[in-house]
């Protein structure tokens, strides 16, 4: 077996024996670690999905009138 597949192992091992109430906390620690993943040549997030689910309502807010704004300013031409 190798080094990887021995620490996946010992991972879902250790998450098995948690109690229900830190499966949450675990799941937010692996979003959180995702989110930090190496970003393409133009900085921006490789998950992209998961980076736009992750927002907060007042980001959400904040993207909404970044692209209503945009819109305004640069129409699209046909």
């Amino acid at each position: 077996m190798s080094s990887k597949e021995q620490l996946r192992n010992e991972l879902q091992n250790e998450i098995q024996t948690l109690p229900e109430t830190l499966l949450e906390d675990v799941k937010l620690f692996i979003d959180f670690l995702r989110m930090h993943e190496p970003a393409d040549e133009e900085g921006y997030p490789i998950n992209i999905d998961l980076a736009l689910q992750q927002l907060e309502s007042v980001d959400i807010t904040h993207l909404e009138e970044e692209i209503t704004d945009s819109q305004l300013l640069y129409p699209h031409e046909d």
